[in-house]
């Protein structure tokens, strides 16, 4: 499912609007669930060179940029500072090359054209986002504050979802109870 696919699903509620107008807050929509919620997480193995005291964030994916750090295997957090969202600075320096396997939350890059597999579970999410912004923008004649406070309202419960889901890992606990032994 590529970006223009939920534009064009979009269309359709909001008579009269510029596809490209569409396209706009369909993409903000996804990166904005995926700055809140982190709904894609990345790991990759990180190297810091000895001597250095911080490195840059880099994803492999070129369709996506990395948004913050969530987790450094075997490290503490208090031994690392995110300075900028593609900068990662450690408080020691080390005199040998280190491989650090770091898990950071990504979010679409602006020139992606195809929705990534992580939010297509979040397509509802996002195109209440997206019609929320489109009906909340003043003096258009698809504007609408009542209705984008609705889409807004759907949005929240949506992102809480996600932030719950992200958190969990998915998980939803056993998927079967051991019963207690008769006695």
């Amino acid at each position: 499912m590529t970006y223009d696919d939920i534009a064009q699903n979009l269309m359709v509620a909001i008579p009269g609007v510029i596809k490209a107008t569409v396209r706009k807050a369909v993409i903000a929509a996804a990166r904005k669930l995926c700055i809140e919620a982190n709904v894609i997480a990345v790991t990759e193995t990180l190297t810091l060179p000895a001597g250095a005291d911080s490195i840059s964030l880099s994803v492999t994916d070129a369709t996506l940029e990395p948004v913050r750090v969530i987790y450094i295997e075997d490290l503490r957090r208090n031994y690392y500072a995110q300075v900028s969202e593609s900068m990662l600075k450690f408080l020691n320096t080390q005199v040998v090359d280190i491989d650090y396997v770091v898990t950071m939350a990504c979010r679409p890059a602006d020139g992606a054209s195809d929705l990534h597999p992580d939010l297509l579970r979040w397509d509802e999410a996002i195109e209440n986002y997206a019609l929320y912004r489109m009906m909340i923008m003043p003096g258009k004649e698809w504007s609408n504050p009542q209705l984008a406070q609705h889409h807004f309202n759907i949005w929240s419960g949506e992102l809480s979802t996600a932030k719950q889901s992200m958190a969990l890992g998915f998980n939803s606990g056993p998927a079967r109870i051991k019963s207690r032994n008769f006695v």
